[in-house]
């Protein structure tokens, strides 16, 4: 008979299965040629969420400030989906949009503090990854001076509060495109989310520059492959024989 440990492994086994199966149906998948998105459609929440951090224009004095706001922040709290806006560029608004228009996302906060967009992705590579790469397209609209500009770009393997490191290299604070190689603290481990978090201020004076996110793109590399599991349990008709001292 299978042993009880045997037996939980079993299920925790499966338990997991089943928790990577609906991860990697509902975020954004990175697979092992990679993940794009040129948003000529409207993004799913479980792909691309939005939030508001309370506040006014002027509340982000420097970049410290938007970091420590951004530090408090979980991914189980950025669950909204961008609304659709028309306009080239849209106007200023609450949360970030999605621009029906010109197809592009769009930070351009008013009567907030920050506006952060997260895009979920998961590991579908079929093993652990040590580094990312992530490209996009800064367009700028309306471009005014902030006390932070452009976009601060930030990162997270389990998007937790204070688990959000802010990634130099992808910061945007002019038009045109970012693209960089991460190297992650950790394995990005296959199977599991990685969260990656964009942050506007509302610069004073209000509305600001209009911050558009374009042509989105993650790749894997430093691949390891996953070797499979073999899991040994006693089997039913085992005998074990002990010889007994002389």
């Amino acid at each position: 008979m299978q042993s009880q440990s045997s037996s939980k492994i079993l299920r925790g086994l499966a338990g997991a299965a089943l928790l990577l199966t609906a991860l990697g149906a509902q975020a954004a998948s990175v697979g092992p040629a990679g993940y794009t998105n040129d948003f000529s459609v409207q993004p799913n929440a479980a792909d691309f969420a939005t939030a508001n951090i309370g506040g006014g224009s002027g509340d982000a004095v420097d970049a410290t400030t938007l970091d420590a706001a951004v530090a408090a922040l979980t991914a189980a709290g950025i669950n909204t989906q961008l609304p659709l806006a028309a306009g080239a560029p849209p106007g200023a608004s609450a949360t970030a949009v999605f621009n029906d228009t010109d197809k592009n996302l769009q930070t351009r906060p008013t009567g907030v503090k920050i506006h952060v967009v997260m895009a979920t992705l998961v590991n579908n590579a079929g093993g652990n990854v040590s580094a990312v790469r992530i490209s996009f397209n800064l367009l700028q609209a309306v471009i005014l001076a902030e006390q932070v500009d452009g976009v601060r770009v930030y990162l997270s393997l389990s998007g937790l509060a204070n688990s959000w490191s802010n990634v130099a290299v992808l910061n945007a604070t002019a038009a045109g495109l970012v693209s960089a190689n991460v190297t992650l603290a950790t394995p990005w481990t296959n199977g599991t989310p990685l969260y990656l978090l964009f942050a506007d201020d509302n610069g004073s004076p209000s509305p600001d520059t209009a911050n558009q996110i374009d042509n989105f793109s993650a790749a894997v590399s430093g691949f390891t492959a996953e070797l499979p599991v073999a899991i040994v349990t006693q089997p039913q008709n085992l005998t074990v024989n002990e010889s007994q001292p002389a």
